[in-house]
Formats: structure tokens, sequence, C-alpha cells
């Protein structure tokens, strides 16, 4: 009998393990390689800035991409409210 996963490969259905899953590198190797590759996990804080600057000029539903990750809308505006001139600011500018 041929072994079980090798019909789900030949069809596509799972990829065969990756050279990088077969490796015995730790967290703190990969964390140190994703630094000197400059990859991050979260937007950074210029970032959004950008982002939140462009949407605020276009005023109109826009797809953002941030390194070919499209992200959601709820993530967006959860941002946008972060961001917001509360009415202490707005006084404290005035001054």
């Amino acid at each position: 009998m041929p072994w079980p996963g090798k019909a789900l490969y030949e069809r596509e259905w799972l990829s065969p393990p990756s050279r990088a899953s077969l490796t015995n590198e730790s967290k703190p190797q990969y964390e140190r390689s994703f630094k000197r590759w400059r990859i991050s996990k979260n937007v950074r804080k210029e970032e959004w800035d950008l982002i939140l600057g462009r949407l605020n000029e276009r005023n109109r539903p826009t797809n953002v991409k941030v390194r070919g990750v499209v992200i959601p809308q709820a993530r967006i505006e959860r941002q946008r409210l972060r961001k917001r001139e509360t009415t202490f600011d707005l006084c404290m500018s005035r001054r």
C-alpha cells in the first residue's frame, strides 16, 4: 500500500514540507533573521501615519496593502480611533 500522504501531495492539496520547516533553528534565531531582513509582523507607527494621511486625503473607500497583505477595514478604523485628535489635543494646539 502506498504512503497515504503521497496522493495528497500529488494532487497538490498539501505542499511538501519546505526546507525551512525541516531546520532546527530556534525562535531567537528566526527573530534575528527577520530583524536582519527587516521583516516585521506589525505595521510601524510611521507607516500608520502615512497610511492614515493618504486615506484622509482620498475620502473614499480604499484597499490598503502593507508588505503584500491587505489590511482589513476594521483594523484601519481601529487605528483611526487611536490616532484621532481629542478635544484636549485641539485645545493645547491653540495655545
